[in-house]
């Protein structure tokens, strides 16, 4: 046993020098008990260098808030398959889940009818003491650096009365250094051309709450000479492009931090489609190596097909022990859509890290857990209600990844519904996964990752099930808040324009309250200008409804297929219910987007509409350039498949079509794999060959191109 704890220490080093920016997380000792509160859980970790045999962890509640007396509740249990001793580390470790918020518990440790250990922890609450008010200006010099440090029994509050403008600046809005128990409450804020609205290091308790963040970061041009994502003028061509640019990141040193109840949308930037390449771009919120403890809470992040999210919140330091929300961290109750990689990035340490109550919708990937690299990392009772990125692609909706975990990686994915495109999840062998109680519709299911060794015998599945629901039946109640407004419905694709007009003419989505009496008004996107709300705002009487009507405004519906959007029915207290739209007009990309641009030439031999697919024998295709530069190779068609193409003396390899059901053009790209997908060919003034031939698929093609603009052939 010795010799193989030693192999194991061995291997955990291995990969802790392998992953980059790697940081040894400080462990219990030997006979150390961690509590780490937040408002409705707790993480708990337990020093041990053997395992106790029959170690229980149990909890009860002692007392609620601030003056209440209460006898001590029931003791409850923590599952024995979540709390479990982990050799390397040499510890226990899970999270006491589900809890109330401002309440006394006691934690005790038993084996053998005895008490090993013993403590109690107090969990958050959502109202704090403010000693001070600061009105904040957007005039003077930027950043604005803010370093008040309040205490736990008088917070330091700041807010505006009217909407912040920081207008085009290049610096970063606000920079929080050192600051400690304030709070931003209330703030409207239009952010600079800079990197970040605010942007934390050594900061402990700070609260954002209610806050609206638009218009922030840097706008780039798109480099096709570096896979399609944006670049400034002054930036090194090597560089990975403009990416981590957020209204809010949280970063080195910051402990104690809630983003609640805000409304994060239309950065300036936007981020390329996988289309190209692994996307980069805007984030809501970036996780840049915080020290833990971080809570965000019913918040809006709602992106556009105009200005797509990379990530709504991304972290750094993916495959880092200290990356991403690092160790003890919630993410509960919010709402995030229309990203061209994950919703979130929950990559990084997931010591004790929790992911619930959200509604995640139209990304490649809802949550990422790839790169667990310490755990346990929790994933429950979330909605996925469709993924799908710029252009319709769709990927894992729980993200595992085929890369590297940490040698004690483990996952619970719980009652998660798992709805419309994309793929479920996958099983692999350098992570264990617990998956019980989901539900998997369509074609969402657990897979496997071919490459690694199956099955993956350190996983397990119990009360999965598979079932059909229509989008009508999706629960309105995700992301769950806590307010007493609710909508009839979630989500309505449903909407066709045609000839001008729109089938239905008209959506009614009814709004409700109960108990009490509720204002609302309806907030979005200054870019959903074709979708319209009536009535604007309004009152819903206590158990009663009004009635919503959603209206399209076909004259603003003109370039390209699909229009995604959303509104928010908001509270006064800044809580909202979310309701997403979905419409298919007939436009369809035009087969010459750059007619009369002397470097895109059309091959001849091809005509509009005569779709053919291609067959194993080898087809030639020959063209001239008009000078000497940088080309791509085009392919229009419908469907999708795989296509195999060479240029000039190329060997012939595949390239995946990602088509549509109606025609518009794609990239011929062979060799390459998912991560980079754009390919270019240098050629010389003169005439050329492609040689094409298929393999099966449904991709069939009535058009060939040669061109050295590619934005214009998107297939929009």
């Amino acid at each position: 046993m010795k010799r193989l704890a030693t192999i194991l220490v061995f291997i955990f080093a291995i990969c802790a020098f392998a992953a980059p920016k790697v940081k040894a997380p400080p462990f219990a000792k030997d006979g150390e008990i961690l509590l780490e509160p937040t408002y409705c859980c707790c993480s708990v970790e337990f020093g041990a260098a053997q395992p106790i045999e029959g170690l229980a962890l149990e909890y009860r509640k002692t007392g609620g808030g601030r003056g209440a007396t209460a006898l001590p509740g029931k003791w409850r249990r923590v599952s024995a398959r979540e709390w479990h001793h982990y050799p390397l580390s040499r510890t226990y470790r899970a999270s006491i889940r589900d809890i109330e918020e401002d309440t006394s518990y006691e934690v005790r440790l038993t084996a053998n009818g005895h008490v090993v250990k013993s403590a109690t922890f107090r969990t958050w609450k959502s109202e704090v003491p403010v000693a001070r008010t600061v009105e904040l200006s957007a005039g003077g010099a930027l950043p604005i650096v803010i370093s008040e440090k309040g205490t736990a029994d008088g917070w330091v509050r700041f807010t505006a009365p009217n909407a912040l403008d920081f207008g085009e600046s290049e610096k970063d809005a606000v920079n929080l250094e050192g600051a400690e128990y304030v709070v931003f409450d209330g703030l409207r804020i239009r952010g600079t051309r800079g990197r970040h609205v605010f942007r934390m290091k050594n900061c402990r308790y700070v609260r954002f709450i209610n806050c609206d963040f638009s218009r922030w970061g840097r706008v780039g041009k798109p480099r096709f000479d570096q896979y399609g994502r944006n670049f400034m003028p002054d930036m090194d061509r090597k560089s990975y492009g403009i990416n981590y640019d957020s209204a809010i990141e949280i970063g080195e040193g910051c402990f104690g931090v809630t983003v609640e109840r805000c409304y994060f949308h239309e950065p300036r930037g936007r981020a390329n489609s996988w289309y190209y390449s692994h996307p980069a771009g805007p984030e809501g919120v970036v996780m840049a190596h915080a020290a833990g403890s971080t809570v965000i809470r019913w918040n809006d992040f709602v992106g556009s097909d105009d200005h797509r999210w990379n990530d709504a919140v991304e972290g750094q330091g993916n495959f880092s022990y200290d990356g991403g929300f690092n160790r003890t961290g919630d993410v509960y109750g919010n709402f995030m859509v229309y990203c061209n990689d994950d919703c979130i990035e929950m990559d990084g340490g997931q010591r004790n890290v929790r992911n619930f109550d959200n509604r995640y919708e139209a990304a490649l990937c809802g949550v990422s857990v790839q790169g667990c690299m310490v755990g346990p990392s929790y994933v429950y009772r979330n909605l996925f209600s469709g993924m799908c990125g710029e252009f319709g692609e769709a990927g894992q909706t729980l993200k595992v990844g085929g890369g590297a975990h940490g040698p004690e990686a483990e996952v619970f994915a719980e009652k998660n519904v798992f709805w419309g495109k994309g793929t479920g999840f996958m099983m692999t062998t350098n992570l264990t996964i617990v998956s019980s109680g989901n539900m998997f519709c369509g074609k969402q299911k657990i897979g496997q990752i071919r490459y690694l060794k199956w099955p993956a015998t350190n996983s397990s599945t119990e009360g999965d099930v598979t079932r059909e629901i229509e989008e009508r039946d999706l629960d309105a109640a995700y992301p769950v808040r806590p307010m007493s407004l609710m909508l009839d419905g979630a989500r309505f694709s449903g909407f066709k324009v045609k000839g001008g007009a729109c089938e239905p003419s008209a959506l009614t989505v009814r709004v409700r309250s109960k108990g009490r009496a509720c204002r609302f008004r309806i907030v979005k996107n200054d870019e959903f200008g074709w979708l319209r709300v009536s009535p604007a705002e309004g009152a819903v009487p206590a158990d009663g409804e009004v009635p919503l009507t959603v209206t399209l405004d076909a004259s603003k519906m003109r370039d390209r297929r699909w229009y995604r959007g959303a509104f928010l029915v908001r509270d006064e207290k800044g809580f909202s219910r979310p309701f997403t739209v979905y419409a298919e007009t007939e436009f369809v990309p035009p087969y010459r987007p750059v007619a009369g641009n002397p470097r895109t030439v059309y091959a001849k031999g091809f005509k509009e509409g005569e779709y053919a697919a291609f067959s194993k024998k080898e087809r030639t295709v020959e063209f001239s350039v008009p000078e000497d530069g940088r080309y791509y190779v085009m392919l229009h068609g419908v469907g999708r498949g795989h296509v195999w193409g060479a240029v000039d003396g190329d060997p012939l390899e595949a390239s995946r079509q990602q088509g549509q059901d109606y025609p518009v053009w794609t990239m011929l790209t062979p060799g390459r794999k998912q991560g980079n997908m754009l390919r270019h060919y240098d050629l010389a003034k003169g005439r050329h060959v492609i040689r094409l031939s298929g393999r099966g698929g449904e991709f069939r093609c009535d058009g060939v191109a040669v061109t050295d603009t590619p934005l214009a052939f998107e297939p929009r």
